[in-house]
């Protein structure tokens, strides 16, 4: 993703109008408004001239649900079509129209807002919330010693294995929204301190040769058994067999993905 713009669009939409739009199709399918986004469309151009990206950032009332970035603002006589891409629900509650700065005044939003649109600044808290990899970790894992051998052990040869471990912004928010359960079997583990652990995994893989994306549609939630199947592509996905949430919608687009790449190795071998 690219950064964002400085200013930003809110815009009022239903939970399941967003859902709706963004099912199937990336970028999203049109969105009417009954109103012409002209500083809006202005507003995309600018951040298209700058290659970055401009936010809309969605609320149900006075509490900000969704967030994506624009890709298409088409203007007609009276109405407005937009189209968007990489829609990421915001933490619930978190954040309120309140916490948007009006972009012309400088002033806070009100919860009270009623119009469905408005050009805001971009708030740090979008910043944040934009996934940011943070790379890899070298994590030692030495083998343990057996315990079956009558004979003196062999000579042991110290090794480090290492694994790349991605957990991003939306990774975690993906996470709570799964209680930390795998996907796949529901298993979750539990820390000595109360916590609960799970893996974040991209479907299409992130990087050369995939160049898969770090969207909410492409990351799962796993176990770390399930998490290493995936990964090595020893099992396929079926995504009506997964555990799902309405705050996270799995694009088939990725899932088809890891699939064929498991069909391909198969008839090499």
């Amino acid at each position: 993703m690219f950064p964002l713009f400085r200013s930003a669009i809110y815009v009022n939409a239903s939970n399941k109008h967003l859902r709706d739009a963004s099912r199937g199709s990336e970028p999203s399918h049109p969105i009417t408004e009954k109103k012409r986004w002209t500083s809006g469309k202005k507003l995309l151009d600018e951040a298209r001239s700058r290659g970055e990206e401009l936010p809309l950032i969605f609320a149900v009332f006075a509490e900000l649900t969704f967030w994506a970035v624009a890709r298409e603002i088409t203007l007609y006589e009276s109405s407005t079509e937009y189209q968007f891409a990489d829609l990421q629900p915001f933490p619930e509650k978190r954040y309120r129209r309140s916490n948007l700065v009006v972009r012309s005044t400088g002033a806070p939003l009100p919860d009270t807002f009623i119009k469905s649109y408005a050009l805001v600044q971009t708030p740090p808290f979008l910043s944040e919330e934009n996934s940011i990899e943070k790379g890899a970790l070298q994590i030692p894992q030495p083998t343990p010693q057996a315990t079956d051998l009558a004979d003196a052990p062999p000579d042991r040869v110290q090794t480090t294995t290492y694994r790349i471990l991605r957990d991003t912004v939306l990774a975690r928010r993906i996470k709570i929204i799964h209680e930390f359960r795998c996907q796949v079997c529901g298993h979750t583990i539990e820390l000595p301190d109360g916590s609960r652990y799970a893996e974040a995994h991209h479907i299409q893989p992130l990087g050369e040769p995939h160049n898969g994306r770090d969207v909410i549609g492409n990351i799962l939630c796993l176990c770390p058994n399930h998490h290493a199947e995936l990964d090595y592509r020893v099992s396929s996905i079926t995504l009506a067999k997964l555990r799902c949430s309405e705050a996270h919608a799995i694009d088939a687009r990725y899932v088809d993905y890891h699939n064929r790449l498991i069909q391909e190795n198969s008839r090499v071998l």
